[in-house]
Protein backbone atom coordinates (compact mmCIF):
# COMPACT_ATOMS: atom_id res chain seq x y z
CA UNK A 1 0.00 0.00 0.00
CA UNK A 2 2.64 2.35 0.43
CA UNK A 3 3.76 2.05 -3.19
CA UNK A 4 0.59 2.99 -4.27
CA UNK A 5 0.66 5.90 -1.55
CA UNK A 6 3.87 7.41 -2.91
CA UNK A 7 3.07 6.72 -6.66
CA UNK A 8 -0.14 8.72 -5.99
CA UNK A 9 1.84 11.67 -4.58
CA UNK A 10 4.08 11.39 -7.47
CA UNK A 11 1.64 11.70 -10.02
CA UNK A 12 -0.42 14.77 -8.14
CA UNK A 13 2.54 16.33 -8.03
CA UNK A 14 3.23 16.13 -11.36
CA UNK A 15 -0.41 16.89 -12.19
CA UNK A 16 -0.33 20.45 -10.47
CA UNK A 17 3.32 21.20 -12.01
CA UNK A 18 1.87 20.45 -15.14
CA UNK A 19 -0.78 22.71 -14.79
CA UNK A 20 1.40 25.56 -13.70
CA UNK A 21 3.29 25.07 -17.00
CA UNK A 22 0.43 25.04 -19.01
CA UNK A 23 -1.04 27.78 -17.17
CA UNK A 24 2.20 30.21 -17.56
CA UNK A 25 2.44 29.04 -21.44
CA UNK A 26 -0.84 30.01 -21.67
CA UNK A 27 -0.69 33.44 -19.85
CA UNK A 28 2.42 34.17 -21.79
CA UNK A 29 0.71 33.55 -25.28
CA UNK A 30 -3.31 35.08 -24.58
CA UNK A 31 -2.39 37.40 -21.14
CA UNK A 32 -2.36 41.03 -21.42
CA UNK A 33 1.53 41.21 -21.55
CA UNK A 34 1.41 39.13 -24.80
CA UNK A 35 2.61 41.91 -27.24
CA UNK A 36 5.38 42.56 -24.77
CA UNK A 37 6.48 38.98 -24.30
CA UNK A 38 6.55 37.58 -27.47
CA UNK A 39 8.61 39.37 -29.52
CA UNK A 40 10.88 38.31 -32.80
CA UNK A 41 14.63 39.37 -32.82
CA UNK A 42 13.29 42.70 -35.19
CA UNK A 43 11.16 43.76 -32.50
CA UNK A 44 8.05 42.95 -34.24
CA UNK A 45 5.56 40.54 -31.76
CA UNK A 46 5.07 37.71 -33.35
CA UNK A 47 1.54 37.33 -32.09
CA UNK A 48 0.87 40.15 -34.25
CA UNK A 49 2.24 38.64 -37.33
CA UNK A 50 0.07 35.30 -36.85
CA UNK A 51 -3.32 37.60 -36.63
CA UNK A 52 -2.79 39.67 -39.70
CA UNK A 53 -5.28 38.64 -42.13
CA UNK A 54 -5.10 38.48 -45.70
CA UNK A 55 -5.97 42.11 -47.52
CA UNK A 56 -7.48 42.03 -51.04
CA UNK A 57 -6.87 44.84 -53.35
CA UNK A 58 -10.83 44.45 -54.86
CA UNK A 59 -12.67 47.68 -56.59
CA UNK A 60 -16.46 46.85 -57.92
CA UNK A 61 -17.14 48.36 -60.53
CA UNK A 62 -21.56 49.00 -61.88
CA UNK A 63 -21.98 49.84 -65.46
CA UNK A 64 -25.45 50.60 -66.81
CA UNK A 65 -25.54 50.07 -70.44
CA UNK A 66 -28.45 51.74 -72.61
CA UNK A 67 -28.85 51.63 -76.39
CA UNK A 68 -26.55 54.27 -76.88
CA UNK A 69 -24.68 54.74 -74.04
CA UNK A 70 -23.14 53.66 -70.54
CA UNK A 71 -23.98 55.27 -67.44
CA UNK A 72 -27.00 57.92 -66.28
CA UNK A 73 -26.97 60.30 -69.20
CA UNK A 74 -26.72 60.15 -73.37
CA UNK A 75 -23.64 62.11 -73.56
CA UNK A 76 -21.02 59.88 -73.74
CA UNK A 77 -19.29 61.66 -76.81
CA UNK A 78 -18.79 64.40 -74.89
CA UNK A 79 -18.56 63.91 -71.47
CA UNK A 80 -18.35 59.77 -70.84
CA UNK A 81 -18.43 58.20 -67.99
CA UNK A 82 -15.35 57.98 -65.67
CA UNK A 83 -14.43 54.91 -63.96
CA UNK A 84 -11.45 55.15 -61.50
CA UNK A 85 -9.61 52.14 -59.66
CA UNK A 86 -6.04 51.84 -58.34
CA UNK A 87 -3.53 49.78 -60.94
CA UNK A 88 -2.83 46.00 -59.91
CA UNK A 89 -6.70 45.92 -58.35
CA UNK A 90 -8.73 43.23 -58.72
CA UNK A 91 -11.61 44.88 -60.88
CA UNK A 92 -15.22 42.72 -60.20
CA UNK A 93 -17.35 44.65 -63.39
CA UNK A 94 -20.79 44.22 -62.97
CA UNK A 95 -22.32 45.32 -66.50
CA UNK A 96 -26.31 45.15 -66.87
CA UNK A 97 -27.82 45.89 -70.44
CA UNK A 98 -31.34 47.74 -69.62
CA UNK A 99 -31.04 48.55 -73.77
CA UNK A 100 -32.86 46.73 -76.25
CA UNK A 101 -29.20 45.65 -78.67
CA UNK A 102 -26.81 43.88 -77.66
CA UNK A 103 -23.30 45.50 -76.37
CA UNK A 104 -20.00 44.98 -74.60
CA UNK A 105 -17.40 46.82 -72.76
CA UNK A 106 -13.59 46.77 -73.67
CA UNK A 107 -10.19 48.86 -72.88
CA UNK A 108 -8.71 49.69 -75.28
CA UNK A 109 -4.87 49.85 -75.14
CA UNK A 110 -2.93 53.11 -73.35
CA UNK A 111 -2.13 55.55 -77.04
CA UNK A 112 -4.46 53.50 -79.28
CA UNK A 113 -6.60 54.82 -81.58
CA UNK A 114 -10.17 53.76 -82.04
CA UNK A 115 -10.86 54.21 -85.86
CA UNK A 116 -14.21 55.81 -86.44
CA UNK A 117 -16.21 54.04 -86.94
CA UNK A 118 -15.45 50.81 -84.79
CA UNK A 119 -16.42 47.80 -86.74
CA UNK A 120 -16.80 44.76 -84.60
CA UNK A 121 -13.51 42.24 -84.87
CA UNK A 122 -11.04 45.38 -86.80
CA UNK A 123 -8.17 45.35 -84.84
CA UNK A 124 -9.30 44.22 -81.87
CA UNK A 125 -5.37 43.92 -81.03
CA UNK A 126 -5.38 47.29 -80.18
CA UNK A 127 -7.76 45.95 -77.25
CA UNK A 128 -6.04 45.37 -73.89
CA UNK A 129 -9.50 43.69 -72.03
CA UNK A 130 -12.65 42.86 -73.55
CA UNK A 131 -16.08 41.33 -71.73
CA UNK A 132 -18.07 39.17 -74.38
CA UNK A 133 -21.64 40.54 -75.51
CA UNK A 134 -24.19 41.27 -72.93
CA UNK A 135 -27.56 41.14 -74.16
CA UNK A 136 -30.90 42.90 -74.02
CA UNK A 137 -32.12 42.84 -70.32
CA UNK A 138 -29.21 40.76 -69.39
CA UNK A 139 -26.50 41.23 -66.51
CA UNK A 140 -23.34 39.85 -66.03
CA UNK A 141 -19.93 39.68 -64.24
CA UNK A 142 -16.48 39.54 -65.25
CA UNK A 143 -13.04 39.95 -63.70
CA UNK A 144 -9.92 41.23 -64.62
CA UNK A 145 -6.60 42.78 -63.06
CA UNK A 146 -6.26 46.72 -63.66
CA UNK A 147 -3.63 47.36 -66.01
CA UNK A 148 -0.56 49.86 -64.96
CA UNK A 149 -1.49 53.15 -64.37
CA UNK A 150 -2.75 55.62 -66.93
CA UNK A 151 -6.19 57.31 -68.87
CA UNK A 152 -7.67 53.78 -70.96
CA UNK A 153 -10.59 54.56 -72.94
CA UNK A 154 -12.89 51.90 -73.06
CA UNK A 155 -15.45 51.18 -75.70
CA UNK A 156 -18.21 49.04 -77.45
CA UNK A 157 -17.01 47.32 -79.66
CA UNK A 158 -20.52 46.11 -81.38
CA UNK A 159 -20.08 47.51 -85.07
CA UNK A 160 -21.61 50.99 -85.56
CA UNK A 161 -21.54 51.80 -81.60
CA UNK A 162 -17.96 53.78 -80.98
CA UNK A 163 -17.24 56.32 -80.80
CA UNK A 164 -21.31 57.01 -79.02
CA UNK A 165 -20.59 54.44 -76.52
CA UNK A 166 -17.30 55.34 -75.01
CA UNK A 167 -16.23 56.34 -71.24
CA UNK A 168 -12.82 56.15 -69.50
CA UNK A 169 -10.80 54.16 -67.06
CA UNK A 170 -8.52 56.03 -65.01
CA UNK A 171 -5.84 53.98 -63.53
CA UNK A 172 -3.97 55.20 -60.47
Amino acid sequence: MSGWVTNWRLWTVSIIGLTIVIGIGWWVGYGPNRKAAIESSAGVPVAATRLLQPTFNAVVLDVLIHDSYYGDADANLTAPPVWTVPSGADVILNLENQGTLKHNWAIVKKGATVPVPYQEGQDSNLLLYGVGMVYSGSKTTATFSAPEAGEYTVICTVAGHFPMMQGRLVVQ
